[in-house]
């Protein structure tokens, strides 16, 4: 499976990258809830590298590690059992005129009875709709 997913955000890197940190509250974007399981590395950002959070959507739970978050972008993997395996997921920021496009990536492999080309439309569609929340949201003025 793999899925890319481009949206142009109308805040700076520098606000676009601590909300997408805010582990605990990205139920406000994404259909799921977030849990510290881990916080940081020390000397890392808040909420970045070393950071695991427990996922919890459409009846699955896993964790996922910070594996990367910084003014380029965030990476993050699946850690343990998953509806991915060999996961990764790439967030990648881009400065435009006007704010930042933001590229989503996301590939791995199915695991269970799910076929893939419907689990990819699941999440591609998750993923779509969080994107448009954030779009939402920060054209609606966030700080």
């Amino acid at each position: 499976m793999k899925i890319h997913l481009t949206r142009l955000i109308n805040a700076e890197i520098a606000l676009l990258l601590p909300t997408l940190l805010e582990h605990e509250h990205l139920s406000r974007f994404f259909n799921a809830t977030f849990e510290i399981k881990r916080h940081e590395h020390g000397g890392e950002i808040l909420g970045g590298k070393g950071c695991l959070r427990q996922v919890e959507t459409r009846g699955s739970r896993f964790v996922e590690e910070i594996t990367k978050a910084d003014l380029s972008g965030i990476q993050y993997q699946i850690v343990g059992e998953g509806p991915l395996k060999n996961h990764q997921g790439d967030i990648h920021f881009t400065v435009v005129d006007g704010g930042t496009r933001v590229d989503y990536y996301i590939q791995g492999e199915v695991v269970g009875w799910v076929p893939d080309f419907l689990f990819t439309f699941v999440v591609k569609r998750d993923i779509a709709k969080a994107l448009d929340n954030l779009v939402r949201h920060f054209n609606n003025g966030a700080k």
